[in-house]
């Protein structure tokens, strides 16, 4: 069971650890007697692989698919008949990786690759079956998950030869990053970008660019995409702040707007971030130096605090000394 539990609340937030449990346990066992719950689980075991006797929802279509492969290679379906993953499920995507147990073939084709599929067992049947140039971004895909690079490039040149497709030039720029190829990526996102218009993409080909230190590219990347969006934006301030452009970076954070990034991830700086590295090189460039002290790091922190609605750090920042210390770049 899981819920809100009302007890003694000086009891169960003590330092008597045994007073605090059998305190809860107590409550528990009042609330929901542990002799009822093991009748319920009993009850639920029995009636758990009924069949139906009335359809409410569907199974999901990647159920049905696992039966589907299941079945082709003799194996037990992965539930009995109280669940319901019928071929009225499967969407083009599932269908998709249907064919490939049915025709021994992928033939997919579509503006947006299906879903990719990188578990073991398919991994095989995709190797054996008949290619197009989509099927051969999934094979990719699959040795991509696997960290088996140089078999991903090659299946994404090999998807390439047969049409070329922003998914797999994507794919083969991130691969050129990871080699720190920075020239080849660039190349392949900049065809890429020509094959589609994408927020994510077009994120991807700036931030190639900043950290090539091809500053002007990279504005210019953004300035001419019809596209926006908090992410796009944070880029634009590390590209001008590459250019020295600093009213311009400050303008960003006084146009009296709260910019979202709606994908950042776990441990990412946001505007924040950038907020820091503008005050950090700005301060930098006025001492003349290229070494940020301790001195320096608690000039900023204290003189030039981030704006509110930008400060959602959850730790205190680490001075220069701090990070090496503790072997952080």
């Amino acid at each position: 069971a899981y819920g809100m539990m009302d007890t003694n609340a000086d009891t169960v937030h003590s330092n008597d650890w045994d007073a605090a449990t059998n305190q809860v346990n107590e409550t528990l066992e009042q609330k929901l007697p542990r002799a009822f719950m093991e009748e319920e689980h009993e009850r639920a075991k029995l009636i758990a692989n009924q069949e139906m006797d009335e359809l409410i929802q569907l199974g999901s279509g990647w159920g049905c698919l696992e039966n589907i492969r299941r079945e082709a290679n003799g194996e037990k379906a992965m539930c009995g008949p109280s669940m319901n993953f019928s071929p009225e499920s499967l969407s083009e995507d599932e269908k998709a990786w249907a064919d490939v147990l049915t025709s021994g073939a992928y033939t997919h084709s579509s503006k947006l690759p299906a879903t990719p599929l990188i578990e073991d067992p398919w991994l095989s049947k995709l190797e054996d079956a008949d290619k197009n140039h989509e099927g051969w971004y999934q094979l990719g895909v699959m040795y991509y998950a696997e960290e088996r690079h140089d078999d991903a490039k090659s299946a994404w040149e090999q998807s390439i030869a047969l049409q070329s497709n922003p998914f797999a030039l994507r794919c083969l720029a991130i691969l050129a990053i990871i080699d720190k190829d920075y020239e080849t990526a660039l190349k392949h996102y900049e065809e890429a970008h020509k094959q589609i218009n994408d927020v994510c993409l077009t994120c991807e080909y700036a931030k190639a660019a900043i950290d090539n230190k091809d500053f002007q590219l990279a504005l210019s990347i953004i300035e001419t995409s019809p596209l926006s969006s908090g992410r796009l934006l944070m880029y634009k301030g590390y590209a001008l702040l590459g250019l020295n452009e600093y009213e311009q970076v400050e303008a960003i954070f006084n146009d009296g707007q709260t910019h979202t990034i709606t994908d950042l991830r776990e441990g990412e700086g946001g505007f924040d971030a950038l907020w820091h590295a503008m005050h950090k090189q700005r301060m930098m460039q006025h001492a003349n130096t290229d070494v940020f002290d301790d001195d320096m790091f608690h000039e900023l922190i204290s003189s030039h605090p981030v704006p509110q609605r930008y400060s959602y750090q959850m730790s205190p920042m680490l001075s220069p000394s701090e990070r090496k210390e503790l072997g952080l770049k």
